[in-house]
């Protein structure tokens, strides 16, 4: 999904977060909402930045409606990267803006 993202278009809330995924840390022990890890799946894909807003605004309202705590602030973890820091790997499948998974591929240039 993430290579159809490029340019402009990579305007995406994309969370590392999907409702009853891998246990990565990223997310509450048995909250499932179906919904919302349809509206996820269908943000990260859509081209039009209107429409994946509204996907966006949906999905954030069914969190609160699913929800009894919503954290107001969370803490980012943030990595240096050097030439001579070799073998260094995030969790497999979290997407953050401070994994070092292949970051040329992510970030604009």
């Amino acid at each position: 999904m993430i290579s159809r993202l490029k340019g402009d278009n990579y305007g995406t809330l994309r969370p590392s977060y999907v409702a009853g995924g891998q246990p990565l840390g990223t997310s509450s022990n048995g909250f499932k909402v179906p919904e919302l890890s349809q509206l996820l799946a269908d943000g990260v894909i859509e081209m039009d930045l209107t429409k994946r807003r509204a996907i966006y605004r949906k999905a954030d309202q069914l969190a609160l409606d699913n929800t009894t705590f919503v954290g107001l602030c969370y803490r980012a973890t943030g990595f240096g990267l050097s030439n001579s820091l070799q073998g260094f790997e995030m969790l497999p499948s979290v997407l953050s803006p401070f994994s070092n998974l292949d970051p040329g591929k992510y970030y604009r240039k």
